[in-house]
């Protein structure tokens, strides 16, 4: 009963605690900013970013927590472009079937409900209405809206764009490739001036210009150029083994394709293809001859740099071209001659972190298909592993060929700097940039391996009553001109669900206590971090008048320049990381059920009865501790010693100490004193004290959270979790007050009495007694037993019959055909030995008549015999056997 009673209050309890709790979105954390299709866009997350293909989709995952009230409603806000008004969706009229398409005009999409449940919804987008000339700059602006009935709360943004619109550059199906691409492709011998290093224009003149207008993510995540698909199946499903691919880089390129990019480079910014006359013709012309095909196709590819490759497409140029309209051959001659392609031998790249992997082409190329490439970042060499297609050297990959290295998603300051590819004896450095948005988590390098580290605000803080703490978030970037780092609050009346927004001074005017500033928070901005930390001298009281406690929701809200966002693209970029704060009343001795701790001067503390003692927390306060996730963890203190500690009293048939976390029962219970050392210990003991520490759960990492426990002494590190102040999930211990507010949790102790001889200790000694004296018993017997058995044993027959078979004799023959005959001593010396019946003479040589010699020469008694040799008169005087003996003789 009385725990389904604490179930019901821990519901209602809460319950409470819910209607309290600042609603806000729920996400994973990611330090990615950039989506690719079939990726889930969770919802409050940093601003994002996305490409996707027509008929591709994201997932918008949608979860809320707090309370949200009565009549929530999710809202899908969006800008086709721009300069375009906001609109908005109803998300919960969505179903599965919904196919409503969105901005038809310029980037159309649609989005229906995928998975109630799971609160998730598909965003399909649909094919571009755009012209070319937008198709970088204009993208659709997502946001999402949640109103509920005490307020609003909103997303920050994902833009999507669709590079569909690339295709329409030439309506006369050579899509963004220059007029005379497709023949140098079909007839590449021929097109090939008598030069070592040469260059065709390859893209037309207006997408380079789209290009050098994109923004700067763009630039070098933009993959373009031609495929030249030695088969007779379409563009769209192109099998790279069978096709050359005539780009600046593509994510797919398999290893004969990496090595065609040494004699090769498209330079998307001036539409020229650079490339080997030797190198390109000889590459080509083995690979058709060895494909024969009859047939071959040209495609033209755009796609965005990455392993998921956001955004890929592949247009028709031409298709089943016959075989006698192409010509390949190998032309001039092989040497190890190389060219640095541009009038410089250096670039300036910015490389952005969290948009999937970025490659560096080295822009040398070379006559010679076995030339050896190398990079270098600094004077620290990148080389591969020839075994595999990419290798991976200090967080950056490296081709299998050398002459291509990816930088991985998430990169960090460590990764800039110079990076240099070697051929043929030409240089070429790309002096690189990384620009990482803030983000709440970071990785800290060794000199080996590599951590991740949390700026994130510890989920949930727990502020007690007159406790001092502090916690901080940290953001961490790179190369990001300008970034803000703001406090903000919301707060909201006991039991209401009006949370209103503030800054950190009106905080303060509303948390109004003697002391000037509850919070104060400084800002501490290095290189490549920003800390705020929010320091709370003294938890103030909670105040009856207004209905507030300090209950609050804290957040970090982070936001860059316009410069900077301009580059990734966004009008704006933001990123938030928050603390739910639970305010707790300082227990007093009111909170906390004594009613079955008494002193020993009110109860039996005596050696006969023992002792009982019991505390607990008041089952409201229990339940609200359980409720907000506390931990509550129960021991006793015997003066100032833990009564674990104290081995005498820690034997189960000494004394039992419990705790129930559920319900905070914490006892204590003395068995009847049997043992003079444990009434000893006990009776020179005074005090029993319980003490309670208040914990977050077992697991929960704050790295960012600090308890100011140091007034309350030095830390006990020999009792480990059992003082608060040696435990850092630790904060707050009713021994911090049991000298003050909690004085009237110690009990005084007093036991009287001797050492009671427990019936156990009397049934043990009566039952040793026992035993003896029936042991006892035993031996007599087992004497008794062998003295009779001796005695019986001296009185058995000697069995003679049995030797002297043994020696070749018959006795029982013998005896039938002879009669016992006297013995007579003879008168000459000693007898020859020889066999001879019982009854005939017997050898004095023999050993048995040696036995003989003390019996004189001429009285011998044969009575003292029988047939068997057996001496009857020293061992028997019976009559009877006297009497068989005279009969045998007759």
């Amino acid at each position: 009963v009385m725990h389904y009673q604490h179930l019901i209050l821990f519901c209602i309890i809460a319950a409470t605690l819910a209607a309290n709790e600042k609603p806000r979105f729920m996400f994973s954390e990611t330090n990615k900013i950039m989506l690719s299709w079939e990726e889930t866009w969770e919802v409050g997350s940093s601003n994002m970013l996305a490409f996707l293909n027509t008929d591709k989709r994201l997932i918008i995952k949608i979860v809320v927590v707090g309370n949200v009230g009565t009549g929530l409603r999710r809202i899908l806000q969006f800008k086709c472009r721009r300069d375009y008004v906001e609109s908005m969706m109803d998300m919960e009229s969505l179903k599965s079937s919904s196919n409503e398409v969105q901005c038809k005009d310029t980037i159309p999409f649609s989005v229906r409900l995928k998975n109630e449940r799971e609160n998730e919804f598909d965003f399909t987008l649909l094919s571009s209405k755009l012209p070319y000339s937008r198709a970088f700059s204009d993208k659709i602006e997502l946001r999402v809206r949640i109103e509920h009935s005490s307020g609003v709360l909103e997303s920050n943004s994902l833009f999507v764009w669709n590079l569909d619109a690339i295709g329409k550059l030439n309506p006369d199906g050579r899509r963004f490739l220059s007029a005379g691409a497709e023949q140098f492709l079909k007839r590449m011998s021929e097109n090939m001036p008598d030069t070592e290093f040469d260059s065709t224009e390859f893209l037309d003149p207006a997408m380079s210009q789209i290009i050098k207008e994109a923004p700067e993510f763009l630039k070098p995540k933009i993959n373009i150029g031609a495929i030249l698909n030695f088969d007779a199946g379409t563009c769209e499903s192109y099998q790279i083994s069978r096709a050359s691919l005539f780009v600046n880089y593509h994510s797919k390129l398999d290893e004969r394709n990496q090595n065609l990019l040494k004699h090769i480079y498209l330079d998307t910014e001036t539409g020229l293809l650079h490339y080997s006359r030797y190198g390109l013709s000889s590459i080509i012309s083995d690979f058709f001859s060895s494909k024969s095909p009859v047939q071959i196709g040209i495609c033209a590819t755009l796609s965005f740099a990455g392993q998921g490759q956001p955004y890929d497409k592949t247009f028709s140029i031409a298709q089943k071209i016959p075989k006698t309209e192409l010509s390949y051959k190998t032309l001039g001659d092989r040497n190890s001659n190389c060219k640095i392609i541009g009038s410089t031998n250096q670039k300036a790249v910015t490389v952005f972190s969290g948009m999937d992997y970025t490659p560096l082409v080295c822009p040398i190329i070379c006559n010679s298909p076995n030339q050896v490439y190398r990079f270098f970042h600094g004077d620290k060499g990148l080389v591969p592993d020839t075994r595999r297609d990419w290798t991976e050297v200090n967080g950056i990959r490296i081709s299998k060929t050398g002459n291509i290295i990816e930088f991985p998603p998430i990169i960090y300051n460590k990764h800039s700097g110079a990076y240099t590819c070697v051929a043929g004896g030409t240089r070429f450095t790309f002096n690189t940039q990384v620009i990482s948005m803030p983000q709440f988590t970071s990785k800290s390098y060794g000199s080996s391996s590599s951590s991740e580290i949390s700026g994130n605000l510890p989920p949930t803080v727990y502020a007690m009553e007159g406790e001092g703490l502090s916690y901080n978030c940290t953001a961490y970037f790179t190369n990001v001109a300008t970034t803000n780092v703001l406090p903000v609050f919301y707060s909201a009346a006991l039991g209401e669900n009006n949370w209103k927004k503030y800054d950190l001074d009106s905080f303060n005017r509303l948390m109004a206590t003697p002391v000037s500033n509850v919070i104060t928070v400084p800002k501490v901005s290095q290189l490549e971090s920003m800390t705020l930390t929010f320091n709370i001298g003294k938890v103030p009281p909670a105040n009856p008048s207004t209905g507030l406690n300090f209950t609050h929701r804290c957040v970090c809200d982070v936001t860059v320049g316009t410069a900077d966002t301009q580059k990734i693209g966004m009008p704006s970029y933001s990123v938030q990381s928050g603390s739910s704060v639970f305010f707790l009343s300082r227990p007093l001795l009111n909170s906390f059920d004594i009613s079955m701790a008494k002193n020993c001067s009110l109860q039996s503390c005596t050696a006969s009865d023992g002792a009982y003692f019991q505390f607990s927390l008041k089952p409201q306060l229990a339940a609200y501790l359980k409720a907000i996730g506390v931990s509550v963890t129960g021991y006793f203190k015997i003066d100032d010693d833990y009564l674990d500690f104290v081995k005498v009293l820690n034997q189960p048939d000494v004394a039992k100490v419990s705790y129930d976390p559920n319900t905070t029962k914490l006892s204590f219970k003395v068995n009847r004193i049997t043992k003079p050392e444990v009434l000893t210990e006990l009776q020179s003991r005074k005090t029993l004290t319980p003490i309670f520490n208040f914990r977050y759960k077992e697991g929960t990492k704050s790295p960012n959270l600090v308890f100011d426990k140091k007034r309350y002494g030095p830390r006990q590190l020999f009792a480990g979790k059992r003082d608060c102040r040696a435990d850092d999930l630790c904060f707050y211990s009713t021994d911090f007050d049991a000298d003050t507010t909690l004085q009237g949790l110690m009990l005084g102790l007093d036991f009287k009495g001797q050492p009671v001889v427990s019936e156990n200790a009397a049934t043990a000694s009566t039952s040793i007694i026992v035993g003896i004296i029936l042991a006892i018993v035993l031996l007599l017997i087992i004497a008794v037993l062998i003295v009779f058995l001796l005695r019986r044993d001296t009185g058995q027959t000697y069995l003679l019959d049995e030797k002297e078979r043994q020696q070749g004799n018959h006795p029982e023959q013998e005896a039938k055909e002879e009669q016992f005959k006297e013995y007579q001593r003879p008168e000459e010396g000693p007898l020859k030995a020889r066999q001879m019946s019982v009854g005939s003479s017997i050898s004095a040589g023999s050993k048995d008549d040696q036995e003989l010699e003390e019996y004189g020469n001429d009285d011998i008694d044969c009575t003292k015999f029988v047939e068997d040799g057996s001496f009857i008169g020293d061992y028997s005087t019976d009559a009877r056997r006297r009497d068989a003996f005279n009969a045998h003789q007759v």
